[in-house]
């Protein structure tokens, strides 16, 4: 049993016997008798005073943007109180405890200075000024682990609104991220691609599986750690950057909830900081969003998301609404960024050159399930699922010559609400080795070589055996 634990279990013993004891004494007062015993005013007195103090803790610890790293706030308000109260049965001098509002004046104080003593203890103890450290990461362990992921968005209908079906946007999906590695996420519009990040992220709830960040299951009730160490670069910038705040502000906003740096000058040094790993400049600090450009929204979002010192970084289409050039630029930071201080990142995408690019494994998603999943080179160089080659041959070539679009993978993609049975690919697979078991029989996982594996009926018949 750890020491937190005691001490729950003792401040709430102490509260229970006490609120008992007075209920007990209350009681007997109203049926027994009819001259109140001094206990009653006693614990009247110790009540009152006990909630007066409970309230000015509460204010005093909660003060300082330091105070959201402290996970046991409630203990430290009850403890302050106790020890406050307590202090109100020592003998005062006359001209104190003969006059109220002097007591309640000298009271408070009492009050106030315990719960400052009390916080700064606790700061020391828990060492606030670690959080703040930038860190580099040193790849030795799996950061984060996602094991037969499954996310199932109910349907509702009748008057009774019960479920009648659900749509299976991710559907038992199995990866790893690494420190320091790169993980590519393809596939077509409506896969399930952001709704895997979402899950990660605690925005919706997981129907089944495990999701494990540095090999602990990531809880329902986000923490204030989580938050710091998993962050998102969305695709819009301009959706997710506040046009009312300077970009000073926007930076510092993390610095100060989740870093508890306070100070304003140290605030402008680290944003000048990190604003300068994202190659922007002073002057940019003092500007509004729509001052900048694109690219250069872009690039502060990052900035916003390296302040918490992450360790994941989740990617959702960060170049999509970017130009070519500054699509370059961008993803040259990202990975000078991740060599610097070896973050892992999670990068989803449609755009397979940005992922030939960056990834160092890609994982190819259809309908809510993996199809493929290998090294960069593997994928690329040996597509071996008959979707991954289709996207491969779907890409868009320069080539002044011929202007024609050379494939076009056929059919619609199918409902997440009734998939096809058997392959959900079958009804668009153009495989040569496509049979009616296709159909049937939901596809078994195949290594194709180490680290290379595809879920196939029937792959081409120099591939080994299913495992």
């Amino acid at each position: 049993m750890n020491k937190t634990r005691i001490l729950k279990i003792i401040i709430g013993l102490s509260l229970i016997s006490m609120y008992t004891v007075l209920i007990i004494t209350i009681t007997y007062y109203l049926l027994v008798t009819t001259t109140p015993p001094m206990t009653v005013f006693i614990m009247e007195d110790f009540l009152l005073f006990f909630s007066v103090a409970y309230i000015i803790s509460f204010f005093i610890i909660n003060w300082d943007a330091r105070s959201q790293l402290i996970r046991v706030k409630l203990h430290l308000y009850e403890i302050s109180a106790l020890i406050s109260t307590v202090l109100i049965f020592i003998p005062l001098p006359e001209f104190i405890s003969g006059n109220f509002w002097v007591f309640v004046i000298i009271y408070s104080l009492i009050s106030g200075i315990i719960s400052f003593a009390i916080k700064y203890v606790t700061f020391k103890i828990i060492k606030v000024e670690r959080f703040s450290e930038i860190t580099t990461l040193k790849p030795s362990r799996n950061l984060l682990e996602v094991k037969v992921l499954r996310v199932h968005y109910p349907l509702l209908g009748g008057i009774l609104k019960r479920r009648i079906g659900a749509v299976k946007a991710v559907d038992g999906v199995t990866f790893d991220v690494n420190i320091g590695e790169t993980v590519g996420l393809v596939g077509e519009s409506g896969c399930g691609k952001t709704t895997i990040a979402k899950a990660i992220l605690g925005l919706v709830d997981i129907t089944n599986g495990k999701i494990l960040f540095q090999d602990k299951p990531i809880p329902p009730d986000y923490s204030s750690y989580l938050r710091q160490k998993i962050q998102m670069i969305f695709q819009d910038p301009d959706a997710s950057l506040n046009p009312r705040k300077k970009v000073v502000d926007i930076i510092a906003e993390p610095l100060k909830n989740l870093l508890a740096i306070s100070d304003k000058i140290k605030l402008r040094k680290r944003v000048l900081a990190l604003l300068e790993q994202v190659s922007l400049k002073r002057e940019h600090m003092d500007r509004y969003p729509h001052e900048f450009s694109g690219g250069q929204k872009q690039r502060i979002v990052i900035a916003r998301a390296l302040a918490c010192n992450p360790e994941l970084i989740i990617l959702d289409e960060p170049t999509s609404a970017l130009d070519v050039s500054v699509q370059a630029q961008i993803l040259n930071l990202l990975k000078d960024l991740q060599g610097t201080y070896g973050y892992g990142f999670l990068f989803i995408t449609h755009n397979l050159a940005v992922v030939s690019h960056v990834a160092d494994r890609v994982a190819v998603m259809y309908l809510g399930k993996f199809v493929e999943v290998g090294s960069k080179e593997q994928i690329f160089s040996n597509p071996t699922h008959p979707y991954t080659r289709a996207l491969l041959a779907s890409r868009s070539e320069i080539n002044p010559y011929n202007q024609d679009i050379s494939f076009v993978i056929k059919g619609e993609v199918p409902s997440p609400i009734a998939p096809p049975p058997g392959c959900t690919y079958n009804p668009r697979c153009t495989s040569e080795f496509r049979t009616k078991e296709c159909e049937l029989n939901i596809p078994h996982k195949i290594e194709i070589e180490e680290g290379h594996f595809i879920w196939c009926n029937n792959p081409p018949s120099s591939t080994p055996s299913k495992v």
